[in-house]
C-alpha cells in the first residue's frame, strides 16, 4: 500500500484539493475553484489563522427526492484546512493506508490520476463494470449479505476523534490543550470551518473525503477479518 501512495505526495494533495475540491462534485461543474487555488497557492494568506467560519449550505435532491444538504466551506477556512493537511500529509496517509488490504476494502479512496482531477471522488470505480466484479469477487460462495450504512456521517464526526485516530484516544486527551501539536492544530482547523463545533464536517469539499477516510481506516482495522466492501460510509459484508 506505501508503493500505491508514493504518487500522493504532499504539494500534489495541496493542489488538488485547492483547485478541484472546495465545491462538492454534485454541484454543477460550472462552478470551479481553480481559479482560486491557483491564485492563493501563489500568494497565500495570513489573514484569520485563528478565526473560525461558517458555510454555504445548499439543498439537493436524491434520486428518492429526499434533500440531500450539501455544504461550500468559507475559502480561508478550506485553505487553512488544506495547509494543515499539506503539512502533516505522510503523517495522515501513514494512517489511511495502514491496513495492507485498504485498497480492496474502501473503493473511494484517495488517487493521483482521478479522471476528474480531484483527488477523492465518488467515481473512482466505474459503476457498471468494476463495482460489478468487484462485488462478484466479494460475494462469490458466501451464503450471507449484512449491507448497512453509518447514519449521518459527516455531521456525526467528532473533531476530536481525528486527534484520536492519528495518535491513539488516550495521548490525545492527554495532550488536547496543546494547541501547537500537529494533530490538534488539524482539529483547529477542522472546526474553523464549522463556526468551531466540535460535532460534524462539512459535506461536500474534498477535505471531507480525507477525514472520513481517516476515522473509517480505523474501522476498517478492527474489521480486518470480515470480507467486505466499504463506499464510504456504506459497508456490504459477506
Amino acid at each position: 500500500m506505501r508503493d500505491y501512495f508514493k504518487e500522493l505526495e504532499k504539494n500534489t494533495v495541496n493542489q488538488k484539493l485547492l483547485d478541484y475540491g472546495l465545491f462538492s462534485e454534485k454541484l454543477a461543474p460550472i462552478f470551479s475553484s481553480k481559479s482560486f487555488g491557483v491564485w492563493i497557492r501563489k500568494k497565500g494568506t495570513t489573514t484569520n489563522k485563528t478565526g473560525s467560519f461558517s458555510a454555504v449550505k445548499y439543498r439537493l435532491t436524491r434520486n428518492n427526492n429526499a434533500p440531500r444538504i450539501i455544504e461550500i466551506p468559507h475559502p480561508i477556512a478550506y485553505y487553512n484546512l488544506c495547509e494543515e493537511i499539506k503539512i502533516n500529509w505522510n503523517k495522515i496517509i501513514k494512517k489511511i493506508g495502514e491496513i495492507k488490504d485498504y485498497k480492496n476494502r474502501s473503493m473511494v479512496i484517495p488517487r493521483p490520476n482521478n479522471l476528474n482531477k480531484r483527488l477523492i471522488t465518488m467515481k473512482s470505480y466505474n459503476k457498471v463494470d468494476d463495482k460489478k466484479f468487484l462485488i462478484l469477487d466479494k460475494s462469490s460462495n458466501k451464503k450471507f449479505l449484512v449491507h448497512v450504512d453509518i447514519a449521518n456521517c459527516y455531521p456525526s464526526i467528532y473533531s476530536h476523534s481525528i486527534p484520536w485516530a492519528l495518535v491513539g484516544r488516550q495521548k490525545a486527551k492527554d495532550t488536547m490543550f496543546k494547541k501547537d501539536l500537529w494533530y490538534n492544530r488539524l482539529d483547529f482547523a477542522i472546526r474553523s470551518m464549522q463556526r468551531n463545533e466540535t460535532v460534524g464536517i462539512a459535506i461536500g469539499p474534498d477535505t471531507s473525503g480525507i477525514i472520513s477516510e481517516l476515522i473509517l481506516s480505523r474501522i476498517d482495522k478492527a474489521l480486518k477479518d470480515y470480507n467486505y466492501l466499504r463506499f464510504i460510509d456504506d459497508y456490504r459484508c459477506y
